[in-house]
C-alpha cells in the first residue's frame, strides 16, 4: 500500500504501478490520477497491491486502524517523506495556484497560517489521527506514534534524494528501473514563498525518515555505481 502524503512525489504513482502490476506497457506514465485509479492500468491484473485497484489507491489517507487492518499491517506500507518546510510551500503553491482551497481544509489566505496549521500533518498522518489536507497541528504523542509507525513500514524513501530512493525500492522489491519514474508528474510554479512553523514536530519525524532512509541504503547495498547501473535514467551525468 502506498501511504501517498500530499506533495511528497505523485511520481512515485509510476514506480508502484510498474512494479506491482501486470501488463504495463514500459513507457506508461500517469498524469492525471490524483484521488482516482490510473486510467493505464485499469482492468489490469495489480495481484500485489494490497488495496484491489477496484477500492481505489493513491488517495491521501491516514494510517487509521481500520486501514492498517485492510493493507495487511505497516509491514505492507511504503511512502516517501519530505522535507517539512518543503513540502508545506509545494502545498499552498498547489492550492493557491488552482484555486482548490476547501472549507474543512487548512487555510490557504496567508503563509504564516497555512504553514502553523498544516505543521505536524505528516506525523498526524502516520499515526492514523488526521491529514495534510485538514487543519490540526500534531503533538508530541502524535510525533512519537508517528516515529514508531515509520520503523514499521517496508519501505522508507527521501522526496530530496529521489533517485537513490527508487534505486533502493527496486533493490527491496525487484522489478526494472524505468525511465518513466524519473519524471516530474504535477509540477507547477512555486512563486509563494510560505515561513517555517513555529514548531513542527514533522521535523522529528524527517529526521527519523533520513535515519531509516541511511540505514537501508547501507543495508541493501545502495551505492552509486549499483544505482547508476540499476536505474540509468536517474543517474545521469
Amino acid at each position: 500500500y502506498w501511504l501517498h502524503i500530499p506533495k511528497c512525489g505523485s511520481t512515485f504513482a509510476n514506480t508502484v504501478v510498474h512494479a506491482l502490476c501486470d501488463g504495463v506497457p514500459p513507457n506508461a506514465s500517469e498524469q492525471k490520477y490524483l484521488g482516482k485509479t490510473p486510467n493505464f492500468i485499469k482492468g489490469r491484473s495489480c495481484p500485489r497491491l494490497a488495496v484491489p485497484v477496484r477500492d481505489g489507491w493513491g488517495r491521501h489517507d491516514d494510517l487509521s486502524a481500520s486501514l492498517l487492518a485492510k493493507v495487511g499491517g505497516a509491514g505492507r506500507v511504503v511512502a516517501l517523506l519530505r522535507e517539512p518546510r518543503a513540502r508545506a510551500e509545494a502545498a499552498w503553491n498547489h492550492v493557491n495556484v488552482h484555486g482548490v482551497p476547501t472549507p474543512k481544509g487548512p487555510p490557504a489566505g496567508d503563509a504564516r497560517q497555512f504553514a502553523e496549521a498544516t505543521a505536524g500533518c505528516v506525523a498526524r498522518t502516520l499515526a492514523g489521527r488526521g491529514t495534510c489536507l485538514t487543519p490540526g497541528r500534531g503533538d508530541d504523542k502524535a510525533r512519537d506514534a508517528a516515529i514508531a509507525r515509520l520503523r514499521e513500514l517496508a519501505f522508507v524513501g527521501v522526496v530530496e534524494r529521489w533517485a537513490e530512493s527508487i534505486c533502493l525500492f527496486h533493490l527491496q522489491f525487484g522489478a526494472p528501473c524505468l525511465a518513466v519514474e524519473f519524471e516530474h508528474l504535477r509540477s507547477q510554479p512555486h512563486n509563494r514563498t510560505v515561513p517555517r512553523a513555529a514548531r513542527n514536530v514533522d521535523d522529528d519525524v524527517y529526521a527519523e525518515a533520513r535515519r531509516l532512509f541511511a540505514a537501508a541504503l547501507d543495508r541493501h547495498g545502495a551505492t552509486p555505481e549499483r544505482c547508476a547501473a540499476l536505474c540509468p535514467a536517474g543517474f545521469v551525468t
